[in-house]
């Protein structure tokens, strides 16, 4: 979802990783939110590269980038912001899709006569099985979940979440007097409940209660008998 922002003038990348450079700015000067929350660091691998983002494509209803000027509302981000609406379900349907990169669940529906919806995604990487195991063992799984409800006329309650988590190992060489490898282990947690309310037609409010969890480590371990 991240790389559609490759494709626009002023940003740059180095065609690997997912992370836009948007007018000359750093990775993290770009701001990304999704359903109005901002994301920490929304990229699997992300100390090798960034390669992969932990938006599911097929929950997005829409991406904005703004390369400048955009209101102070939205935060403090120096170089870009990119935001980020998830669809709104309208029929019950269920997706299960399998590939190189991952394993994926989708699930979607409407109930209470159409007045509450849920979205929900899941993948699980399929690296670990399909990279040779001497090269090292990189893995990654993400999930997604919103329910939104109406409450009368004028209210509408949002609860969401997104939670993703890395686990790789890195191995460059892995003879006995020669060991390269780098071990990286991401976890993230981030959960939202909103209140949308429409006071007149002119008149309207949004109330926010979001919390954020971001736990990273990394290790390399390099033994070279030789130096």
């Amino acid at each position: 979802t991240v790389r559609v922002a490759h494709q626009l003038p002023g940003v740059a990348n180095n065609e690997f990783s997912a992370r836009p450079y948007v007018r000359g700015g750093a990775a993290n000067e770009l701001a990304v939110l999704l359903d109005g929350v901002r994301l920490m660091e929304p990229y699997h691998l992300r100390d090798f590269q960034g390669v992969f983002s932990v938006i599911d494509q097929r929950i997005v209803d829409s991406v904005a980038v703004h390369a400048g000027g955009f209101p102070a509302a939205y935060g403090d981000a120096l170089s870009a912001l990119m935001v980020v609406e998830p669809r709104e379900p309208t029929t019950l349907a269920h997706e299960l899709g399998l590939s190189v990169l991952y394993t994926s669940l989708l699930s979607s529906g409407v109930f209470a006569d159409k007045r509450a919806s849920w979205l929900v995604s899941a993948r699980d990487s399929n690296l670990d099985r399909v990279l040779a195991d001497h090269l090292g063992q990189p893995s990654y799984s993400d999930l997604f979940l919103r329910v939104t409800a109406d409450l009368g006329a004028k209210h509408r309650i949002v609860v969401g979440g997104l939670a993703f988590d890395d686990d790789v190992l890195l191995t460059l060489q892995n003879d006995p007097g020669n060991r390269q490898e780098a071990v990286s282990d991401t976890n993230s947690q981030q959960g939202w409940l909103k209140i949308e309310s429409t006071w007149s037609d002119t008149l309207s409010s949004i109330t926010w209660l979001h919390a954020t969890t971001f736990a990273s480590s990394r290790r390399e371990d390099v033994a070279d008998l030789d130096e």
